[in-house]
């Protein structure tokens, strides 16, 4: 090595150069192990899936809730259909009744008007829903009714004896009170059982309709949906100015 210039190598067995240990002299080469034939290395743990980033863990006993929470939401769904069932079946019988009175009160069924004098009348009924059944007897002239007592079914109040009604008779003896109050009555029954029978297609056809993820296609409620809630916000509507109107009368 040149003394002048220690940065120059000039002989490879200068003392005073620093030594580099061989790598390959201290360098071991694991052994690969040996394995008889047929041999199966055992299998560790199934590692646990991983989440999604930002998702937590699943609580334990979410299932269990999540059962619960599907078993109440159907017990639900089946109640408000019973619901609807009932609303439906007691329109059906409001419905009935009312237009069968009304029939009365115009003249397509029954007699022509008749009077009839009260003989005693007897409760039926109890608390809101009670009422009177009124007896009595009349001229009935031509008309296609019987002789003797007649029946007057479900009067709001109970007539003193001796009471002269205006009555339309059937032709087995009952008979229907006419007047406007009680064909405004008979119309705003009509009006609100017409209602509860509408509201069972109507809530139906309101589901099916519904679709949750699709976005709306206009501002504003189509046609149908305008028809229908004027449909069901008019009916009782009506029906409450009607009734109110024939307690007044």
């Amino acid at each position: 090595m040149d003394a002048t210039n220690r940065n120059h190598l000039t002989d490879p067995d200068d003392p005073a150069l620093p030594t580099v240990p061989s790598v390959t002299a201290h360098t071991t080469v694991p052994a690969v192990p040996e394995y008889e034939p047929g041999y199966r290395p055992a299998r560790g743990p199934e590692p646990e899936p991983e989440l999604a980033s930002g998702q937590p863990p699943a609580p334990a006993g979410g299932s269990r809730r999540s059962g619960s929470a599907r078993l109440s939401a159907r017990c639900a769904m089946a109640l408000g259909v019973l619901g609807l069932l009932l609303a439906g079946v007691l329109g059906a019988l409001l419905t009935r009744q009312a237009a069968t009175d009304f029939s009365y009160q115009v003249g397509w069924r029954g007699t022509p008007k008749l009077s009839m004098t009260v003989d005693a009348c007897l409760a039926n009924g109890g608390g809101r829903h009670k009422a009177y059944n009124c007896y009595g007897h009349g001229e009935r002239g031509t008309a296609d009714t019987v002789d003797g007592s007649w029946l007057l079914r479900d009067a709001p109040t109970r007539y003193a004896p001796g009471t002269v009604l205006d009555v339309s008779c059937s032709p087995t003896g009952g008979c229907v009170e006419l007047g406007t109050r009680h064909a405004l009555a008979d119309s705003a029954k009509f009006l609100f059982g017409l209602w509860l029978c509408s509201f069972v297609p109507g809530s139906g056809l309101v589901l099916l309709s519904v679709r949750r993820n699709a976005p709306p296609r206009r501002k504003g409620l189509s046609t149908p949906y305008r028809v229908g809630l004027a449909w069901f916000a008019v009916l009782p509507a009506l029906a409450l100015v009607l009734g109110l109107v024939s307690l007044f009368l």
